[in-house]
């Protein structure tokens, strides 16, 4: 084969070779039906605003319940826990509502105990929070600054109901609280099962209405937790002029799968589940500055 047919062969390969390449290259880009544009990724960051809150009644019968209706707004992932506190400003007994069903968030449930005095109970505080881990505290005296993700603002609606009780109830007269929180002997009456934890050696001096408040707030805490489904995270402010956490409330942790942030104080304190400290002998009380140093805050 001479050498211009060599070259003839050589020069048509590479236009077969380069033809399909040129073809392609040379088509229009075109979308199809079933191709979607991409949306930006956008990061929430900005907690849910609060715009209202409602009663379904102005009083309830002790024994009975209330439905309490928050609405909110949240634009971006979505309204995940929301929680609303009463407190009778004459006892300063509290009383806490929140959502049994927590795919409905907004729609709290507030239990009234059989043995709740009458008297009427005037909201303090909302706290929200969304999917992204965004929290806001609204609260009637705001105290301390905002930790991490949470916000503090305040709180501006008036809402209040009274509570019915026609029976009389006997005063409690329980041992008095020990002067030193973090030692005591602990004459341990908890119950053997999940659903509730309590020390007779927590139990407050009647004549002590700081103790009697602290009391309540723990007792209340530990309910919630109780009813906080096994692996969700539970939030919880605690007053500053509350400087301890029973050890009931601890021992309740430790029985249960969930995780605990405690703000205290301008300070984040993070139980997480499963790591909460088990039952400990002559122990009644945690410090926070304890809860810190286990849990470095």
């Amino acid at each position: 084969m001479d050498y211009k047919k060599i070259l003839s062969l050589l020069l048509v390969a590479s236009m077969a070779i380069s033809m399909p390449i040129n073809v392609f290259a040379a088509q229009p880009v075109t979308e199809t039906e079933n191709q979607t544009e991409v949306e930006p990724y956008i990061a929430d960051v900005t907690a849910p605003i609060l715009t209202g809150i409602t009663l379904n009644s102005d009083t309830v019968k002790a024994g009975e319940t209330l439905t309490v209706t928050i609405d909110a707004t949240e634009e971006e992932s979505g309204i995940d826990y929301c929680d609303a506190t009463f407190v009778n400003p004459k006892t300063k007994k509290r009383l806490d509502a929140w959502a049994e069903d927590y795919r409905n968030p907004t729609v709290l449930t507030l239990k009234v105990s059989e043995y709740e005095p009458s008297g009427v109970y005037e909201l303090v505080s909302v706290q929200l929070g969304d999917k992204a881990g965004n929290y806001v505290l609204y609260d009637k005296e705001p105290i301390g600054e905002p930790v991490d993700n949470t916000e503090i603002e305040q709180l501006t609606f008036n809402l209040s109901f009274t509570v019915i009780n026609d029976d009389n109830i006997p005063t409690p007269t329980p041992d008095p609280t020990p002067s030193n929180p973090d030692k005591g002997t602990s004459s341990n009456s908890s119950s053997s099962s999940s659903s509730a934890v309590n020390y007779e050696s927590e139990k407050p001096n009647p004549a002590d209405k700081k103790a009697v408040e602290a009391y309540n707030f723990w007792q209340d805490a530990k309910a919630k937790v109780r009813t906080t489904p096994d692996g969700k995270t539970m939030r919880l402010f605690v007053p500053k002029d509350i400087t301890y956490m029973p050890a009931s409330m601890m021992e309740t942790l430790y029985r249960e799968k969930i995780t605990l942030i405690i703000t205290h104080n301008g300070k984040k304190i993070v139980i997480p589940a499963g790591k909460a400290m088990p039952k400990q002998k002559l122990k009644v009380y945690w410090t926070f500055e304890s809860l810190e140093k286990i849990y470095q805050a």
